[in-house]
């Protein structure tokens, strides 16, 4: 009887045992049904907590009313290509891999033309060279999953419109490299534009960007009562939406958060893509949100879209000459100089350096764009989009 005790632990060790394997089993699944195991050999060189993010569920963090079922698509699936196009520059590989496998596994395959993956020369290139070494789905799958890597630096907005260029979808979603999507999130972002008059031809949907914490990993649910804005340091900042009676109800906003949207390949380079005056990284969100509203188009977030984003305090990448300040500053300049007609002495009050800067754009150069495109001015903006900007 003394054995009894001994006898209880072996048998509770052993259904411990097979309930954590059995567990480990169904993790590593990929949702669409494939095995991770014949992944192991290739992620041999990520230590396990980076492997434990990359396999990971997270919180379906859509609000309970959202659609689940989106009959809009199935009328048009045959239509429907999507690209996603994803620029880096000295993201870590772990990060990179879970933004893909999250894109992979949460994607219906009928919608998804291609994955494009662009380094933009990476001061370390030990991180393009696993992604192409990598050989289970989707890195199996070239057409599926394009990866091509820059031999000189070309900064994020280049890289950006390099990839548009490549893409064969119909449909542009522009992504950062430190995101996770989330359950349907493509399915909701399309639900609106074509659910939109005129099949949303002059949209761009972005979703509700959740938190994930750059430390930790933990996700964590971004509330709906709030949407992109600006101040006239034109600094991105998140401001309190007003008059919310329904939080997962889509809604309009003055700019993006993260640059992270879906629009149409057609209504993108109608717009003249993003700004190439524009170098490296800094403006390019605020600088396509003026161009999308102000010629035509509009911005809406989608909340029963998710889509999880890492929002760094600090760089991952140097500035040419590390004039990030400088960079800026100048990009900010030609967005002032560009959209922002007499309202522009606002940024010059509060950046009086920025007059300084000489830019190699004419006054008739700037005005034949706008008439090209019958855009508005700043001051319908004011009125109709962004009204809180003046108080």
């Amino acid at each position: 009887m003394k054995c009894f005790p001994t006898y209880l632990t072996v048998v509770f060790a052993i259904i411990f045992i097979t309930f954590f394997s059995f567990c480990t089993f169904l993790l590593l699944q990929i949702d669409n049904g494939e095995s991770w195991h014949e992944c192991e050999p290739d992620f041999e060189k990520i230590s396990y907590i980076d492997r434990s993010r990359i396999l990971r569920q997270i919180p379906d963090s859509r609000d309970r009313r959202c659609p689940r079922t989106f009959n809009s698509l199935s009328e048009a699936d045959e239509e429907i290509k999507v690209s996603i196009i994803i620029t880096y520059h000295n993201e870590s590989l772990s990060t990179l891999l879970t933004t893909i496998y999250s894109i992979y596994r949460r994607t219906p395959s009928q919608y998804l033309q291609e994955i494009i993956i662009i380094d933009d020369y990476s001061e370390d290139d030990s991180t393009f060279k696993s992604l192409i070494e990598i050989t289970c789905p989707p890195f199996n799958n070239r057409t599926l999953l394009r990866i091509q890597r820059h031999r000189q630096r070309w900064g994020l907005i280049k890289s950006r419109n390099m990839g548009a260029l490549m893409a064969r979808g119909n449909y542009l979603m522009f992504m950062d490299s430190h995101c996770e999507v989330n359950q349907q999130w493509l399915e909701s972002l399309l639900h609106v534009l074509l659910s939109s008059p005129g099949s949303g031809h002059k949209m761009a949907v972005s979703p509700m960007l959740d938190n994930i914490d750059a430390e930790t990993g933990e996700y964590k649910t971004t509330e709906a009562s709030i949407k992109g804005g600006f101040d006239w340091n034109l600094h991105f900042h998140w401001i309190a939406r007003d008059n919310i009676l329904n939080p997962f109800t889509t809604f309009r906003s003055p700019t993006f958060a993260g640059g992270v949207f879906l629009i149409s390949r057609n209504w993108f380079f109608k717009l003249k893509a993003f700004n190439t005056r524009l170098e490296v990284w800094g403006g390019e969100s605020l600088e396509f949100s003026l161009k999308l509203w102000l010629c035509g188009g509009e911005i809406l977030i989608v909340p029963c879209s998710r889509v999880g984003h890492i929002f760094r305090k600090e760089h991952i990448f140097k500035f040419p000459d590390n004039d990030g300040q400088g960079i800026y500053l100048r990009n900010s300049k030609i967005i002032a100089e560009t959209w922002l007609d007499h309202y522009k002495y606002n940024f010059y009050n509060r950046k009086p350096e920025a007059r300084n800067i000489v830019l190699n754009i004419s006054r008739s150069e700037i005005r034949d764009f706008k008439d090209s495109l019958q855009c508005r001015s700043f001051e319908w903006y004011l009125d109709n989009v962004f009204p809180e900007l003046r108080k």
